[in-house]
């Protein structure tokens, strides 16, 4: 996967362009991340366990000559943010907290609540963080679920949590109109660290999937406004 995403790609359309990629040491946030690189940009990707895994990645993407910065969010504070100086130019909400099972009988209507905003919460409150650095006409890159609109037995508060967070990011970009956002409902794959144990055995390629993101990415770059796609 990896040498496939770096092979002959003499084209850097991102070149001095600076990619922040949320959770984006591993799983499906590994792909973006290595994506960005392989076209010239300078990435930064956070993460909150598994140093090793961090280390790994950027030990490998460094290796291409490209840039690539692990941060772990615990560490965030330490961190010299003037590197980014209002400079990112692709924001991607990636990552998310594990999912569980729950069994709406043995849970109150604010256990369930609370449940779902865990993952309202984490999404919202990176877009809050990360504004103050975002470049003038950026793209914010969302990731969500093909099945929003499905609500599996012991997972709709996963799903209400995701349809809550595209209708925060349809009224922040119409309060924000000189940023593109870009909504993608993907399926399952491979890759995924947290979403393989329901809806269905069928798992996508990766490295298909974030190719056809970051095709859209590059057609609606600069078209300013809420964008959502269901890439299947």
């Amino acid at each position: 996967l990896r040498s496939i995403i770096f092979k002959n790609n003499v084209n850097k359309p991102l070149k001095n362009k600076k990619c922040f990629v949320t959770g984006g040491t591993r799983g499906v946030g590994s792909v973006f991340s290595q994506m960005l690189s392989s076209h010239g940009a300078k990435v930064f990707a956070s993460y909150k366990q598994n140093k090793k895994t961090a280390e790994k990645i950027e030990k490998f993407i460094s290796s291409k000559g490209e840039y690539f910065k692990a941060i772990n969010i615990n560490q965030f504070s330490q961190f010299n943010k003037n590197s980014f100086n209002k400079k990112i130019d692709c924001l991607v909400l990636n990552a998310a907290p594990t999912i569980k099972q729950i069994d709406l009988q043995e849970l109150s209507k604010q256990e369930f609540d609370n449940e779902k905003k865990i993952f309202y919460n984490l999404t919202i409150g990176e877009i809050e963080f990360f504004r103050k650095y975002l470049s003038k006409d950026a793209t914010i890159i969302n990731v969500s679920t093909s099945y929003i609109d499905e609500k599996p037995d012991g997972f709709s508060h996963y799903f209400k949590g995701k349809k809550a967070i595209e209708n925060y990011l349809k009224d922040f970009s119409s309060k924000n109109p000189n940023y593109t956002l870009l909504n993608f409902r993907l399926p399952k794959m491979h890759t995924d660290q947290t979403n393989t144990t329901f809806i269905d055995n069928h798992i996508y390629s990766p490295l298909k999937m974030i190719k056809k993101v970051m095709d859209l990415y590059f057609s609606f770059k600069g078209k300013k406004g809420f964008h959502s796609f269901k890439i299947i």
